[in-house]
């Protein structure tokens, strides 16, 4: 066993920086998802039958990076053809005084899903009404109606619900069948 000493004020520690198999025995079988900082603090303990841990974290990170598994990505990718998807949805960009009045600017983003391609448009409200006359600004804008159109749980979209079990406004899904589009939800 390779042995390092730290200069502490007053001491000197001899540390074990190679020898982790009791961080392997006490927590990896109980706890494998636990945290360097929570482990840490546990075997930073001295309980007896192990001296306390007087490492750096650091050291400790390294060595659960060997001995646990690689997280894989948490998303996935999705290709689209083109004219097949547009996704919507609203943004919050601040306010505006109008007079006396303060009003919230909210933006309207389109993006069609195969070339990335963005229409926006800024409006004082996020009503059904505005809604549809942003989704129709953008079609002319685009020259075109996709044939899918994905939101995420909008308010003029969904009556209530969400994902699979939404149910969709009347109008937004007349206004999705004028178009020759399906309406879909994100998640």
């Amino acid at each position: 066993m390779i042995e390092k000493q730290i200069l502490v004020p007053d001491r000197v520690r001899r540390l074990p920086t190679n020898d982790w198999s009791w961080i392997d025995r006490r927590f990896q079988r109980e706890y494998p998802d636990l945290s360097a900082v929570r482990i840490l603090e546990k075997i930073a303990v001295n309980d007896g039958v192990t001296p306390g841990y007087t490492g750096r974290i650091s050291q400790l990170k390294c060595y659960l990076r060997t001995i646990r598994p690689t997280q894989g990505r948490v998303y996935q990718d999705i290709t689209y053809s083109p004219g097949e998807a547009i996704q919507i949805d609203w943004g919050d960009v601040g306010s505006v005084k109008i007079n006396n009045t303060i009003r919230k600017v909210s933006v309207f983003v389109a993006v069609l899903c195969y070339s990335r391609m963005c229409y926006i448009e800024f409006t004082l409200s996020q009503r059904k009404c505005e809604f549809y006359r942003c989704l129709s600004n953008a079609l002319k804008f685009y020259g075109g109606s996709p044939k899918k159109v994905i939101f995420d749980n909008l308010k003029a979209a969904v009556i209530n619900g969400s994902g699979r079990h939404a149910t969709l406004h009347p109008e937004f899904l007349a206004l999705c069948g004028h178009m020759h589009s399906r309406a879909a939800t994100m998640n």
